[in-house]
């Protein structure tokens, strides 16, 4: 019995200590998106959703963005895992250096970052120029404006919401298991493919649902880099509010974006339930 009396107490000491955030992301956070909810409910406004549905600009506009983000996500992945396992077999001042270098994204605003990207992209721009002197093209092509520059600067903002689950999974892998599967008989690809990918898989699940979500609400890349020809729902949403001063449509287009995001992210985890459940029914086996 004081067993379970301490216990509740520190469940209600915990609760104590995050109940200021929790009020507070209620309040900025979650309080906003209900109440966009029920004012898209309010009077005609629920019409929209027909007309969401129903249009197929707007039906396009969410698959170019499920597209682009789609993409982002899968270039991220082939690029965080190689770079997730060579960093794991580095030293430990080879891997503070090789974080820094991939953590540098995050401490640099995406405005900056998005500028960066303008200039390497422009037609007087490193890139172009390399290219130039290198024969591939004979003058200077358009780069920048163009959905290749929305998904280059994307992949690389997002890059290291990839490499981090996947390297956390990785380093958690005990090495004799390779040693062990070398010893068996097991090539470089067996491994890979049959005790690496497996216990990894995990990690790359977490970073491909914190990049699939994140890239469907992009708005500053395809905005800056995209130059407004690369159409996605964040654009449309800011064209609905800031042009048309549309705010029911706005929030139409938010909530189906929400809805969007939310099975989204519910597909991913019942996908990482489903593999660990398997894990362990094979393990017991």
């Amino acid at each position: 019995m004081n067993l379970r009396l301490q216990a509740i107490k520190a469940q209600a000491g915990a609760l104590a200590l995050v109940s200021p955030a929790l009020a507070l992301l209620g309040l900025l956070f979650f309080y906003p998106i209900v109440l966009l909810f029920f004012t898209t409910l309010e009077g005609d406004n629920i019409g929209n959703y027909a007309k969401v549905v129903s249009s197929g600009t707007s039906m396009q506009v969410f698959f170019n963005t499920l597209r682009i983000a789609v993409i982002v996500t899968v270039v991220d992945l082939l690029l965080a895992y190689p770079l997730a396992v060579y960093i794991s077999g580095l030293s430990p001042t080879g891997k503070a250096i090789a974080f820094f270098l991939v953590l540098i994204p995050l401490w640099t605003s995406q405005l900056v970052r998005t500028y960066a990207w303008m200039v390497l992209l422009g037609r007087q721009g490193p890139i172009n120029n390399i290219l130039v002197w290198l024969g591939v093209i004979d003058a200077p092509i358009r780069l920048a404006n163009s959905e290749f520059a929305v998904v280059a600067g994307m992949t690389h903002i997002m890059l290291p919401y990839m490499l981090l689950p996947i390297y956390n999974s990785i380093s958690k892998i005990d090495h004799s298991l390779f040693d062990a599967a070398k010893g068996l008989g097991a090539g470089a690809l067996s491994t890979f493919t049959r005790v690496l990918v497996p216990l990894s898989i995990q990690g790359v699940l977490a970073g491909v649902s914190l990049v699939l979500v994140l890239s469907l609400g992009v708005f500053i890349m395809p905005a800056l880099l995209g130059g407004g020809r690369v159409p996605v729902i964040a654009l449309l949403i800011e064209q609905q509010a800031g042009s048309f001063l549309n705010w029911a449509m706005a929030g139409t287009l938010s909530a189906v974006l929400m809805v969007i995001v939310m099975i989204t992210f519910l597909v991913i985890k019942f996908l990482t339930r489903m593999f660990v459940r398997g894990r362990i029914d094979v393990a017991s086996t």
